[in-house]
C-alpha cells in the first residue's frame, strides 16, 4: 500500500518530505509556493487506532517539530493526516470500529484526519493491469476508468462487497482529498428519457384516436364517458413503475 500511495502522491505532483520505516510518510506539493501537506500513517487491524492517532497528533504539535519548520509557518494550518488501515475483512472492521473512525475524523483538533480501511486484495486488483501494456497506464488514469464503469457501480451498489475494486477506488477519492477525476455524463440516461417521452406521446396519440373513433361511431352517454375515463386513468405509482421499467430496458440495450 505504501508504494501505491507514494505513486498517487507523485502523480498529483507531491514530493516525499520524510519517511519513518515505511510506517509514516510525509508529503508536500512540488510547487513550494502552495501549502498543502500530508502525513500518511500505515498500520493494521491489530493497532490501537485511537492511541496511534493521539500519538501522531502529539508528535506534530511538539515544539521541536515547529522549531525545525519556523521558515514554513503555513504547515501548521495546512497539514492533514491519513491513516491507512490494512485488514482482511473491511466491512467487519468498519462495522466494529464505526464510532472510533468517526471520532478520529471528526476530532475538534485543528488537523484534518481521514481513515481509509483496505485489504491487500484491493491493492493487488488496482495494480493488476497497470504497466502490462506497452505504454504504462498511470494510476490516475486507471482509477478514472474504474470509477467511470457504470456496470461496476451498479454491481457495487447492490452487493456492497468489501472486496469490490470500485468501492476501494471510491474510498481513495474520498480519503485522499486532492484526488479528482473528470465526470463523464452517462449518455444512456438522455437516450432513455427520449425513448420514454416518445412512447408516452405515441400512447397518447393512440388514446386520442381511440376516443375520437368512438365519438364518430356513436353518440356518447354518461356510461360511455365513465368507461373511457377508467381506460385512460393513470396513477402516480403506475407512472413511476413505467419510467423505472423503461430506463432499465433502455440501459440494457
Amino acid at each position: 500500500m505504501q508504494n501505491l500511495v507514494h505513486d498517487i502522491f507523485l502523480e498529483y505532483e507531491y514530493r516525499l518530505l520524510s519517511e519513518v520505516d515505511g510506517s509514516e510518510m510525509r508529503y508536500g506539493l512540488v510547487d513550494q509556493n502552495k501549502a498543502d501537506y500530508y502525513i500518511c500513517c500505515f498500520c493494521d487491524d491489530n493497532t490501537n487506532l485511537r492511541d496511534y492517532s493521539n500519538q501522531v497528533e502529539l508528535s506534530f504539535s511538539d515544539e521541536n517539530y515547529y522549531s525545525k519548520n519556523k521558515s514554513d509557518p503555513a504547515r501548521k494550518k495546512n497539514t492533514s493526516i491519513i491513516f491507512f488501515v490494512e485488514t482482511t475483512d473491511v466491512l467487519e472492521f468498519e462495522k466494529q470500529n464505526q464510532k472510533l473512525i468517526y471520532d478520529i475524523e471528526e476530532s475538534t483538533y485543528y488537523l484534518k484526519k481521514y481513515v481509509l480501511v483496505y485489504s491487500q486484495d484491493h491493492v493487488y486488483l488496482l495494480n493488476k493491469n497497470v504497466g502490462q501494456n506497452e505504454e504504462k497506464t498511470s494510476l490516475k488514469k486507471k482509477m478514472e476508468v474504474i470509477i467511470s464503469d457504470v456496470g461496476e457501480y451498479r454491481k457495487s451498489a447492490k452487493s456492497n462487497k468489501s472486496d469490490s475494486l470500485y468501492l476501494f477506488v471510491l474510498k481513495l477519492y474520498a480519503k485522499i482529498p486532492f484526488t479528482s477525476y473528470n465526470v463523464r455524463p452517462e449518455p444512456l440516461i438522455g437516450e432513455s428519457l427520449e425513448k420514454i417521452e416518445k412512447e408516452i406521446n405515441d400512447q397518447k396519440d393512440d388514446t386520442v384516436k381511440s376516443v375520437f373513433s368512438t365519438y364518430i361511431d356513436q353518440k356518447w352517454t354518461k356510461e360511455d364517458l365513465e368507461q373511457v375515463a377508467k381506460g385512460i386513468e393513470i396513477t402516480d405509482e403506475e407512472i413511476k413503475n413505467y419510467i423505472t421499467q423503461k430506463i432499465t430496458v433502455s440501459e440494457g440495450d
